[in-house]
């Protein structure tokens, strides 16, 4: 009988596949990259990976719901704060303030690679169509919340309020992986500067 080893050796080692298969599907697309592309980036085997995914569509799988519990690490953090532009502000800063610049235009990349193979794939987009539909109720949440304690208008609804922040945090991370010249950080603040000084202006 294999010994059976210790979950936080198992937890590790299935975090290793899943940043190992993270770059890799940045780099090369996920339908180029091999299970055996991903074992050479992670100095092992492809028996070390088959332990734990069945196929490399499980190892997507796992990115999805690693990228689920990121956000919800994010929402409860944004849950401590005392006023929805609080909270807000938190969701922002956490998509593009948590890094440096090429870090950011890396993840924006990786994100449009992934998003690209859910177009193909009724699958991957059901997942993506999931974190989406988490990250929006979670948004509308917060801003039903600052309606009721009368810090933003009435006007605004909330679903579509949370609506249009996800499309803008997909517009930008979109313009971030497309366009090197780009001068990312002032363009981020000066994105985060309209948003909060101009189209909030419900928002005490």
């Amino acid at each position: 009988m294999t010994p059976k080893l210790p979950k936080e050796y198992s937890d590790f080692r299935k975090k290793q596949i899943l940043m190992a298969a993270y770059e890799c599907f940045i780099e090369k697309g996920y339908s180029d990259t091999t299970v055996r592309e991903i074992a050479k980036r992670m100095s092992a085997s492809t028996g070390v990976i088959y332990n734990y995914f069945k196929k490399k569509e499980e190892i997507l799988e796992g990115i999805q719901e690693w990228s689920m519990e990121n956000n919800r690490q994010v929402f409860k953090q944004m849950g401590q704060k005392d006023k929805a532009r609080e909270a807000i502000e938190e969701f922002f800063k956490n998509n593009f303030e948590c890094g440096t610049i090429n870090e950011l235009k890396k993840s924006a990349r990786g994100n449009f690679s992934l998003w690209h193979e859910a177009l193909k794939r009724e699958n991957i987009r059901e997942m993506f169509d999931s974190l989406y539909g988490f990250i929006v109720k979670n948004v509308s949440g917060f801003v039903k919340e600052g309606i009721e304690k009368k810090e933003i208008s009435a006007d605004l609804d909330p679903k579509t309020m949370a609506g249009f922040i996800m499309a803008l945090v997909i517009g930008v991370q979109l313009q971030i992986a497309l366009i090197d010249r780009l001068d990312t950080s002032a363009h981020i603040q000066g994105i985060k500067k309209i948003l909060f000084s101009n189209v909030w202006r419900g928002l005490k």
